[in-house]
């Protein structure tokens, strides 16, 4: 219905990687809309991504930072709306269609959903929804977060890209949200749309190594 594409970068850590991939594959995300940026990972991780099917592949020579492997992942399929998201993340089963259907609803280019952050200690994949569904209709406004970041592509035109600068050390994110307040694009986290957070594993390993 839709025309988006999804992005994540990896290093190391891909038990995370794989918990995610597999609440995508269980949702009713479009696989071949996926890209994965692999910024030179030392463990097993290029050995995995290279087993799935359909996804889009880049890897890195060495550790480029989350905004260029961001930036990378939003242009290769140029959609519409581009999801750049962390790989310690797990998905409700229409969490897409959901972010994006209450994004335009709302009258928004840039979103995020709300999220549960920390140990999958209770039951995810029932409580998700039930929370989208209660709160469907809600957003809090300017509190958007780039553990998933929904953006549409005319932000890039008006805002551009994320800092192409490894030494950022994960404040692209910020950066982009006050070139987004510079420019009047408003943002909010939509009460609709549910993501369980693990706690920003790989980037902590991107700013360790």
């Amino acid at each position: 219905m839709y025309d988006y594409s999804a992005t994540f970068a990896c290093y190391n850590n891909v038990a995370y990687t794989q918990k995610c991939i597999e609440s995508l594959q269980q949702s009713n995300f479009d696989m071949s809309r996926l890209v994965i940026v692999d910024n030179n990972s030392a463990d097993n991780t290029w050995d995995y991504l290279t087993s799935l099917a359909d996804v889009h592949l880049i890897r890195n020579k060495e550790n480029m930072g989350c905004g260029v492997a961001w930036n990378q992942g939003a242009l290769v399929q140029q959609a519409e709306w581009t999801v750049i998201m962390n790989n310690d993340i797990l998905v409700s089963h229409d969490w897409i269609e959901n972010l994006i259907a209450q994004t335009i609803e709302a009258g928004l280019l840039v979103s995020s959903p709300a999220m549960i952050e920390g140990p999958t200690d209770y039951d995810w994949q029932t409580h998700l929804p039930q929370l989208e569904s209660k709160l469907k209709g809600y957003n809090r406004p300017q509190t958007a977060h780039a553990v998933c970041l929904l953006v549409h592509n005319s932000v890039w035109q008006k805002v551009g890209y994320f800092r192409a600068t490894p030494k950022l050390l994960g404040f692209e994110d910020t950066i982009f949200f006050f070139d987004c307040f510079k420019n009047g694009v408003a943002h909010a986290c939509m009460g609709g749309a549910w993501i369980h957070h693990f706690g920003s594993i790989t980037v902590k390993s991107l700013k360790e190594e």
